[in-house]
């Protein structure tokens, strides 16, 4: 029975389709009948109750609650509750779910009319109702996101100034303080070439914040990191910032892409492509991911230099000029690194410095000895600073034309080139160390930074000169050849790797010295070539010690010492990467598989000299034991080219420091293994020289006729 007095009738399946009608919602249930022998209706009232057919009109109200006529008629029941359909419900998701969190379930109280424009404060008719406080909290949520996302950039854009741009001067710093002020501190409302580069900046500081919002609650201040002591573990900051650094690097990629950075000529897209080859590049030995973004830099500053700009508020002006010189510079001799490790020619032709910088078309650079010798600051801070990084950057440019460029891996590596390369990383040397022996007595505030910078330019190219060697090897050994001098190539090819190993120790050993005075200075270690420093320690792991047949300055002690200072800048750098963790791990494995080593050779030795009573004979053994442990090839990390170690010639333990309570031994052993003796040639066949020629008319070992 409905509300309008009508019953339901005859009965049927409920479950019918033809009984589920959309025209009718609701229906009155009854309990199913029987019919009986005699003809009559029998209920059964245990029987479910079931839909009719058909209403009827029912006067049950009429009756005083008793059984309707109709009802009466058919011997049936008189009922009026009501089978309701089942009430939908509406389909939802997580996202949806989450947005009614947010923002509510759509639910807002209508606008209240009051009753005269007197009564309302505003005199108005319609006021709004108070909102429902998900509506507000999503309100607030909404703010607060907002709010913190402004703190945020404008903490990371401080960050960057104070800790990246003062020490690599890139940005050309007034022009964009001038654009971010204006915009409100908001990079949306910035210009599109300065939005880029706001947002590369912004990936860079990501890596040095110490905002809460970004590492965490607790977190020391980078300002208190000099505080901690040396050797402390920050990898848990840097995990804590990896996953935000990475969003910060992506975001600032797509925005480049977004707003063509590439083909926009501007200095401040030039800044942010350069900014974002060092991130892009990170940790690729080769740098071949930042190539596209370094080309697209070098056009930039032709565009500049001929005019074209799109950003109409840049000042044109000499490009060596711009950000205070830095920009060009860190093009320059960046892009010549990038090449040198990449195996292809520079992007800034020879051209291109003409017309780029004045002073590098004139030969008043080509002499630097007057410059880095002069009693002036004056000289010692500009012409001295330009002969010296110009130096250098040409010799890494020379590397690339006669070494790792195309045209010459087609060909045998020129070895008297490589020799040529390594004479004149000495002679870089020789200007540094005379460079800064002349700014004692003149000191010049920036001193310190160029140091550092050459410290790391000298040792990126010695490790390029070493990765160019070693790659040769590995491919002239797997290459078939039929020509009868190609055992002595590769044969002088091993000698050359050798030579290229001690070298590039000997520039991990000043990296290690270097980030020992440095301390816990995070930016200045970020500033050491940081990506190549897990390689730098990996090279100085890999390196036999002098016990193990090395050279004689790479003891065991010495070796523990110094890579004991990588390990404590690698950590330190674990503040900005994590995965710098992996490496010190396996550096300080083998140290302490080293120490071991070294102590059960002594611990024999001694047992041996007491026994025997010949202290000569017992280190000899010593000697023997610790040789027989040394395991070649050396199991290279970080991702270093891998390399071959050959068996080393044997070495007593010379009579250092280090092993003091060991005598020296005996002289026929130091004239073995100290003397230089002349090389012996194997003598050729009767009646011919070593060129095939007779006697007399052919070439000897020494190459006289």
């Amino acid at each position: 029975m409905d509300g309008s007095g009508l019953d339901l009738g005859e009965e049927h399946d409920p479950l019918h389709p033809d009984n589920l009608s959309p025209g009718s919602s609701t229906g009155s249930a009854v309990a199913p009948t029987t019919k009986a022998k005699g003809g009559s209706k029998e209920v059964d009232p245990d029987a479910p109750v079931k839909k009719k057919r058909k209403q009827v009109k029912c006067n049950k109200a009429d009756v005083g609650g008793a059984d309707c006529s109709e009802c009466l008629k058919k011997s049936i029941r008189c009922t009026d509750s009501y089978i309701r359909t089942k009430p939908k419900v509406v389909r939802s998701g997580k996202l949806i779910q989450q947005a009614k969190i947010l923002y509510g379930n759509g639910e807002a109280k209508p606008y209240i009319k009051s009753e005269s424009p007197g009564n309302s404060p505003n005199g108005a008719y319609g006021q709004p109702a108070t909102p429902p406080a998900s509506v507000v909290r999503a309100a607030e949520a909404r703010f607060m996101n907002t709010e913190l996302a402004r703190s945020i950039s404008n903490h990371l854009v401080e960050v960057f100034h104070q800790y990246v741009h003062s020490q690599c001067s890139v940005v050309d710093w007034e022009h964009f303080q001038a654009s971010w002020d204006a915009a409100g501190h908001v990079s949306e409302a910035m210009s599109p070439t300065g939005e880029c580069l706001s947002l590369v900046m912004q990936a860079w500081a990501a890596r040095f914040s110490d905002h809460a919002a970004i590492i965490g609650q607790g977190a020391p201040a980078i300002t208190d990191i000099e505080n901690v002591p040396l050797g402390s573990d920050f990898t848990p900051y840097g995990k804590a910032r990896d996953a935000f650094a990475r969003a910060m690097q992506d975001r600032a990629m797509k925005m480049l892409d977004h707003h063509g950075a590439l083909r926009r000529p501007s200095g401040q897209c030039c800044a942010a492509l350069v900014l974002m080859e060092f991130l892009v590049t990170w940790g690729d030995v080769y740098r071949n991911d930042g190539r596209h973004l370094m080309t697209a830099a070098v056009e930039h500053l032709r565009s500049r230099n001929d005019g074209d700009s799109d950003d109409p508020t840049e000042e044109f002006g000499p490009e060596m000029r711009m950000s205070g010189g830095t920009l060009f510079w860190v093009v320059y001799t960046r892009d010549a690194l990038s090449s040198a490790f990449g195996g292809r020619a520079t992007a800034l032709t020879t051209e291109d410095l003409s017309v780029l910088c004045e002073i590098l078309a004139s030969p008043i650079t080509l002499d630097v000895m007057p410059y880095v010798s002069s009693d002036d600051p004056r000289t010692l801070g500009g012409l001295a600073t330009v002969a010296v990084f110009r130096h250098i950057t040409s010799v890494i440019r020379s590397f690339c034309i006669k070494i790792s460029g195309p045209l010459p891996r087609r060909q045998r590596l020129d070895i008297n080139s490589i020799h040529d390369m390594w004479m004149a990383v000495d002679q870089c040397q020789r200007f540094s160390d005379i460079w800064a022996q002349s700014m004692v007595n003149c000191p010049i505030p920036t001193a310190e930074t160029w140091m550092r910078d050459l410290c790391v330019m000298r040792a990126q190219l010695t490790h390029a000169i070493h990765i160019a060697i070693v790659d040769r090897l590995e491919l002239e050994r797997g290459r078939p050849s039929h020509d009868p001098t190609y055992p002595a190539y590769i044969a002088h090819l091993e000698r050359l790797r050798n030579q290229s190993e001690e070298r590039l120790l000997n520039c991990c050993r000043s990296m290690a010295r270097q980030i020992r005075q440095i301390g816990t200075s995070l930016i200045f270690v970020s500033a050491m070539g940081a990506e190549n420093l897990p390689l730098y320690m990996a090279h100085m792991i890999s390196m036999p010690v002098w016990e193990q047949g090395g050279v004689e300055s790479w003891t065991s002690a010495a070796k523990q010492e110094e890579v004991g200072w990588m390990i404590d800048g690698v950590k330190l750098l674990g503040w900005s990467w994590p995965n710098f963790k992996l490496h010190s791990d396996a550096a300080e494995e083998t140290l302490r598989e080293l120490a071991h080593q070294i102590e059960h050779a002594r611990r024999t030795a001694a047992q041996q000299q007491q026994q025997s009573g010949h202290q000569n004979s017992a280190s000899f053994e010593m000697q023997q034991e610790l040789h027989q442990q040394a395991l070649y090839p050396q199991q290279q990390m970080g991702g270093a080219p891998t390399a071959w170690y050959p068996e080393p010639t044997f070495h007593p333990v010379p009579n250092d420091q280090h092993f003091a309570n060991y005598p020296p031994p005996p002289m026929d052993l130091q004239q073995q293994f100290y003397s230089d003796p002349e090389p012996t040639y194997p003598q050729p066949q009767v009646g011919f020289g070593w060129d095939g020629q007779p006697n007399g008319e052919g070439l000897g070992h020494d190459g006289s006729r």
